[in-house]
């Protein structure tokens, strides 16, 4: 670990050679003011940590509450009644669905496609800015305030459709100019949101690494580990919190419209944006030295160009990357050449996390329809059922991380990140599958009274459980990985590269979605039919489902090829 090196060398130095009882009158004070100093930077190291723990949740439910908001918003919005939804089932009768279903999946799967590839932009654009440019600091400072802008911009359009309802603005409006109106100004919110959150992401836990210097190779990853665990603990604490209370203001009482629904977003994105402005003076903060993006591009260039040219005296001992260090005729150093090796290394793994983001994207999108079609139970109606993968991921990081610990403990090696990694992944898989045996059980019931089918809102849970400890066994796994695999000067970089491919894999989600729509579609003798009909009732669910297992089942595989050849 280039850091650690670094921190060994300036431990050495700095190591008296007086060591004779005749210094001791000389060595005691310097003792005591360097146990001081000790006292004083674990005190830094707890407030900056505290500090960015808060900005997280902060940040995340403003984030999700956004993001709850919208998934409420894709039932209809009635701008012409009292009511802000349009319910998508009838709780005495699930099987009486509204018009406003098929065009649910539809939405979700546009809304999220715009959303995620803004997100992937953004989170590349922030690992540039946090490398290179700006810092990390700075980084995450604009990231707040691009939230705060996106977060006001919702609430003013909150404002400007209650009022409307209640004939008190723009009564001379038709109801086509305010969706205007409204999906334009959502438009520029999600702009300013995506742009927030893809700099947050990408800056946020490598900024909290930087905070804490470890002192062994074997520190480093378990540090590695308590701060993608701690970053994703936080995060769906936030996300908790938008799934279940936010969605409850929204959905459980008519009364409340889109206001309080968008007030608290407001309210997070603001106190984060404050306390990120009024504690700078306590993180560590390294300012970037060069352009580390542009000397990446540059390297890889180089190397291509001036492997060509020395074709005919081409070393097999040396890589391609090689030709770019400057004794071979390049302008970098061994260092910067080693770093950018590192970072090709990690390509791999963040493609095959691809697929996995793809079913995980199936709790905002399949799992949320093929529950508008069962009867909830009356106390968590008015709650998104995302907020039982929340929790299951709360309660799953604790002990992954006391084994983690525990291990380490025993053990002089380091973890083997690619062990959970295929965990995730074919606990994923196991998910997928097990929705489709909900969705057969959901089908086989349809003729039931309502009150018998509330069995399968029970028996639909474990599909979040199973989803929720995925993610942590992979999704935070990834991150571990890009911490502890990542040289720093490129590590916002390695970030931005992994949530472009939990965004792109969940884009990919949509286009998967729309093409077995379109190949399973068959002509029969009642019209035509799909694997994923408009009215699900009337398809085979299951299969798409088996058929997603089936895809990530063949991704471990290749995952597991992958981890023995490195």
């Amino acid at each position: 670990m280039l850091e650690i090196e670094m921190f060994e060398s300036e431990v050495a130095h700095q190591i008296s050679p007086c060591q004779s009882s005749e210094c001791s009158p000389i060595v005691q004070p310097l003792n005591s003011l360097q146990h001081a100093f000790e006292l004083l930077e674990r005190t830094r190291k707890k407030k900056s940590l505290s500090v960015l723990g808060i900005i997280v949740i902060l940040q995340n439910i403003a984030e999700y509450g956004f993001t709850v908001n919208l998934e409420l918003l894709s039932v209809g919005v009635n701008l012409t009644s009292n009511n802000s939804l349009l319910p998508c089932y009838n709780h005495s009768h699930p099987q009486k669905l509204s018009p406003e279903v098929p065009q649910l999946t539809t939405w979700n799967v546009i809304f999220y496609t715009c959303y995620f590839l803004l997100l992937a932009f953004f989170s590349i654009l922030g690992g540039y800015l946090g490398d290179g440019k700006t810092g990390r600091l700075k980084a995450i400072k604009i990231s707040q305030f691009l939230t705060f802008l996106g977060s006001l911009m919702y609430f003013a359009l909150a404002v400007i459709i209650d009022q409307y309802k209640e004939k008190k603005i723009f009564e001379n409006l038709s109801i086509k100019y305010i969706h205007n109106i409204y999906y334009g100004g959502i438009a520029i919110a999600m702009l300013l949101f995506t742009a927030g959150s893809g700099l947050h992401c990408s800056n946020i836990v490598p900024f909290s690494v930087e905070q804490v210097i470890p002192s062994s190779s074997n520190q480093f990853q378990l540090l590695a580990i308590y701060a993608a665990n701690g970053y994703y603990l936080l995060r769906n604490v936030g996300s908790l919190m938008a799934f279940s209370f936010i969605s409850y203001l929204q959905h459980g009482d008519p009364s409340y419209q889109w206001i309080p629904g968008f007030t608290i977003p407001l309210i997070a994105a603001t106190i984060a944006f404050m306390i990120i402005n009024m504690t700078s003076g306590i993180f560590v903060h390294h300012f970037p030295r060069a352009n580390m993006t542009k000397k990446f591009l540059s390297i890889i260039k180089q190397s291509f160009t001036l492997s060509r040219v020395k074709s005919l005296q081409r070393n097999e001992e040396l890589e391609i990357l090689d030709y770019a260090r400057s004794i071979y005729g390049g302008s970098h150093s061994t260092e910067e050449v080693r770093s950018v090796k590192m970072m090709l290394k990690l390509l791999p793994t963040f493609s095959l996390l691809l697929l996995f983001f793809t079913l995980f994207s199936q709790i905002h999108t399949t799992f949320l329809v093929q529950g508008s079609y069962i009867t909830s139970i009356p106390a968590l109606q008015n709650m998104s059922s995302e907020m039982y993968d929340d929790v299951a991921v709360i309660v799953t990081i604790p002990i992954v991380v006391g084994i983690y610990s525990l291990y380490v403990t025993k053990n002089t090696r380091d973890i083997n990140l690619y062990t959970p990694l295929q965990l995730g992944f074919g606990v994923i898989a196991l998910a997928m599958v097990y929705s489709g045996m909900v969705e057969l059980c959901r089908l086989h019931t349809l003729s039931r009274d309502a009150d018998n089918q509330r069995f399968l809102y029970i028996l639909r849970l474990p599909q979040y459980i199973l989803v929720g400890i995925s993610e942590v066994l992979a999704a935070v796994t990834g991150l571990e990985v890009a911490i502890v695999e990542a040289p720093r000067p490129f590590r916002g970089l390695a970030f931005g590269l992994y949530f472009m491919a939990s965004a792109l894999g969940i884009i990919i989600s949509g286009g998967i979605f729309l093409v077995v729509r379109v190949i399973t579609r068959r002509e029969g003798k009642q019209g035509y039919t799909s694997w994923i009909c408009d009215n699900w009732n009337d398809g085979k669910l299951y299969y798409y489902f088996f058929v997603l297992a089936a895809l990530m089942i063949i991704n471990m595989i290749c995952l597991i090829v992958h981890s023995r050849k490195r």
